[in-house]
């Protein structure tokens, strides 16, 4: 049940017969000493999870219960000093922990069966998914995710784009606890989500389908560093996927621009499988990008969406193509004059 699409919840009625839970989550993450020490394999590691920290709110949104959980790290087992300084977490505090495996599994049973997230801005969740790839745990556990930091903008500070929990905190007059803590960083998340209408909110929120987590059957992040996104879009690695099914190979040709660092694509395999496939650049500090690969299973939304950016795309190239025809027409009639 923890799967669930969060547009479910906007059927429900938030009544006392209803056992809809809502968990807070924060979490606090290690990075690599350096460039060369990042894991790329087989996720582009940004963080390794070392605290896991939550709030248990009821569907009246009252807290019930709370947890933390200290994580012993894997890969990254010394404290990066920038990570150590932001959240006091010292290298004795991570080897006392408990391994990701067992914090995974803590917090699930935890979390109970029926059940969203809630985090603050959009971070956690890729973090925690790509965790669980890197140690090889089972992610279809985890249901999707409301974006309290959307909920903030949407409803108090619409005419301004400062998104921290700081910011937000200070804004509604909230004298909060110590931040770059897990469980008070989920504490603080909460007597924000107080202050607004999160009934409201969520019934309004838009869930997006790149965050089910339960549909990805494969993720990959991409080892090469492209100068752009048109070069990566060259790329015969890039562009194709194995297909789960039968392990046939399945490459994009047309894909549709979502955002800037997003283009979305459906893949038909030789056995009559469908699936979409999603590229995200990543932008490097040099300039390139690196991408990451998602292949998901195919369903009606991922179409629609899938022909509504096509449709977007093409009407923007004609148009684009009638105004580059209209400038060489004018040149050619302006050269005419002259001549004359």
């Amino acid at each position: 049940q923890a799967s669930k699409n969060c547009d479910m919840i906007k059927d429900r009625e938030f009544t006392g017969e209803n056992t809809m839970q809502f968990i807070v989550l924060d979490m606090e993450w290690n990075q690599a000493k350096s460039s060369r020490a990042v894991v790329r394999k087989p996720v582009f590691l940004n963080g390794e999870i070392i605290q896991i920290g939550a709030v248990k709110l009821n569907e009246n949104f009252e807290m019930t219960d709370k947890i933390k959980i200290a994580v012993k790290p894997k890969y990254y087992k010394s404290m990066n000093k920038k990570v150590a300084a932001l959240t006091s977490i010292t290298n004795d505090d991570i080897k006392n922990g408990i391994s990701f495996a067992e914090a995974s599994d803590k917090l699930r049973l935890w979390c109970g069966d029926d059940f969203l997230f809630m985090t603050w801005g959009p971070d956690d969740m890729g973090i925690l998914f790509d965790n669980h790839i890197l140690w090889g745990i089972s992610y279809s556990w985890i249901p999707k995710c409301i974006n309290v930091q959307d909920i903030f903008f949407n409803q108090i500070d619409n005419g301004n784009r400062q998104f921290s929990l700081t910011y937000a905190m200070e804004k509604l007059g909230i004298d909060g606890l110590n931040e770059h803590d897990a469980l008070n960083d989920a504490v603080n998340t909460y007597l924000v989500c107080k202050k607004l209408d999160m009934k409201s909110g969520i019934e309004n929120s838009k869930a997006d389908i790149f965050d089910n987590f339960s549909d990805i059957v494969f993720r990959e992040d991409s080892e090469n560093v492209f100068k752009s996104k048109d070069a990566a879009l060259r790329d015969s690695i890039t562009i194709c996927f194995i297909c789960p099914k039968c392990g046939e190979k399945m490459c994009g040709s047309d894909w549709a621009s979502v955002n800037s660092s997003k283009v979305l694509g459906i893949l038909r395999c030789k056995c009559g499988s469908l699936y979409a496939a999603l590229l995200r650049f990543i932008k490097t500090q040099k300039g390139g990008c690196r991408v990451k690969r998602i292949l998901y299973k195919f369903n009606d939304d991922f179409n629609a969406l899938y022909f509504k950016r096509i449709k977007i795309q093409t009407e923007k190239e004609e148009a684009f193509r009638r105004r580059k025809h209209g400038k060489r027409k004018k040149s050619s009639a302006d050269a005419n004059t002259k001549n004359v």
